[in-house]
């Protein structure tokens, strides 16, 4: 597990990620909304700076038409002296205007620069050069002065009535504009804001169930553990006075020490000798699952005969054999390769299978075995009985340890449930599979196929 991951899954750590994604998400919407404000409040501060812009032309363009005026009347030194420098402020006035705008969307100062710029600079030209070789003090260039300036001016407080009028329109619809978009953002963002509630909400709650099944599985493994260490122990305690039985029970059998008697005595006996073997494949079964589910067991690999190994399962079954006859047909794949395996374990797994599909399978009844190369390189061993069968409900329970089949008739014959547990887990620990297909009244077959880098190749 990574360092970033303990760090999530700290206590309480999904409930601070939490508070974070909902003060960001607040704090988005707040900026959002004051940044809109501060927009719908700048936009009349620009109009009203254009307005007042607007209005200081107008005040010099009209102070420029009254000295035009009156240098009209009496085109005295001082009067067209006054004259000339009111020009001048009147353009500097334009400039400026247009230093400051550049008439982006500010149509009024774009048009009272259409309208006063060209009127200054005819004014300035004919102040200063005069009108169709006529002096500019001449009365005729006065008066088209004074008319050229005041139609001006004229239209100057027209337009800047009506573009008023205008600008309040365009400014209150601009204004409208901005509040709904801040609605729909605000709108949205209280959206966005419910939908991170909720996501983070259900992580939350998926980091809670995890840590609780992550709790439970470590309390399931931890009493595994203690489970499968109790049945080693106990393996091991009942293994010395059970072979003490085994052993005593076999000398009074074979009557070392003298007749026993009565023939009960030593049919007794026998029974006991019979028990006791079979309570201590009953324990070197249970020590065997417990090793290999307490992770001790360990493979002693060598390269297997699959013929040599099947002759002699055969050999040691036919000595186990019921008082029934049974046929076991044999099919092993010509060339067949050697099994990179651990020899005894192996030996294990088939005379495991075998001792089930005997005691499922009735009278007259045959238990084939066939071994062969797959397609991938994996060598596959099938062994199918024709017995009684496993009911589909039960196939996945038989695998597991001390499982049994609910069929009646399987209530009837010995056995604990520990074989094909005890296969499967030999089977994986060789990293190989096992699997069933079975139907009740037609018989059972397991498939155990190793992996492909088992098969020995010349």
């Amino acid at each position: 597990m990574g360092k970033a991951q303990i760090f999530f899954k700290k206590p309480g750590m999904p409930i601070i990620l939490s508070i974070c994604v909902l003060l960001c998400t607040a704090g988005s919407i707040l900026y959002t909304q004051m940044t809109l404000l501060d927009i719908e409040e700048a936009l009349p501060i620009t109009i009203l700076q254009q307005e007042r812009d607007i209005s200081f032309l107008l005040q010099d363009f009209s102070e420029l038409t009254h000295h035009i005026k009156l240098a009209n009347m009496d085109p005295n030194t001082e009067r067209l002296n006054t004259l000339n420098n009111k020009l001048k402020q009147v353009e500097k006035r334009i400039a400026m205007i247009r230093a400051a705008y550049h008439f982006n969307n500010l149509v009024r100062a774009s048009a009272m620069h259409a309208l006063a710029n060209p009127a200054v600079t005819d004014i300035k030209t004919w102040l200063s050069s005069g009108l169709y070789g006529m002096s500019p003090t001449s009365p005729t260039v006065l008066n088209l002065i004074e008319t050229r300036a005041s139609d001006v001016m004229a239209d100057m407080l027209t337009l800047y009535s009506d573009a008023t009028e205008n600008a309040s329109t365009i400014l209150q619809v601009q204004s409208d504009r901005i509040k709904k978009f801040r609605n729909s953002i605000f709108i949205m963002l209280l959206f966005l804001t419910i939908v991170a509630f909720f996501l983070v909400a259900s992580i939350n709650r998926l980091w809670r169930s995890e840590a609780s099944l992550l709790r439970t599985k470590q309390d399931a493994e931890i009493a595994n553990k203690a489970k499968s260490d109790f049945l080693a122990n106990m393996s091991h305690e009942l293994r010395t006075p059970l072979n003490s039985i085994i052993g005593f029970s076999e000398m009074l059998r074979t009557e070392i020490f003298g007749n026993l008697g009565s023939s009960a005595n030593k049919e007794y006996v026998t029974f006991i000798n019979g028990s006791g073997k079979h309570l201590l494949r009953l324990i070197d079964d249970i020590l065997d699952l417990s090793k290999i589910e307490a992770g001790e067991e360990t493979l002693s690999e060598e390269n297997c005969n699959i013929v040599d190994i099947i002759d002699n399962c055969l050999e040691m079954v036919s000595g186990r054999l019921p008082k029934k006859s049974l046929s076991f047909p044999v099919f092993i794949q010509t060339d067949i390769p050697d099994l990179k395996a651990d020899n005894l374990k192996l030996m294990q797994i088939i005379l495991n299978l075998l001792s089930n599909a005997i005691k499922f399978t009735p009278e007259g009844g045959e238990i084939s075995i066939s071994v062969s190369l797959d397609n991938q390189n994996s060598i596959v061993f099938v062994i199918k009985d024709s017995g009684i069968g496993i009911p589909h409900r039960d196939l996945a329970k038989v695998m597991d340890p001390f499982g049994q089949s609910g069929n009646t008739e399987t209530r009837y014959r010995d056995g604990t449930g520990l074989g094909l547990a005890l296969v499967k887990s030999l089977i994986e620990l060789h990293d190989g599979s096992v699997s069933l297909e079975s139907e009740v009244g037609q018989g059972t077959a397991v498939t155990v196929r190793f992996p492909a880098y088992r098969t020995i190749t010349s």
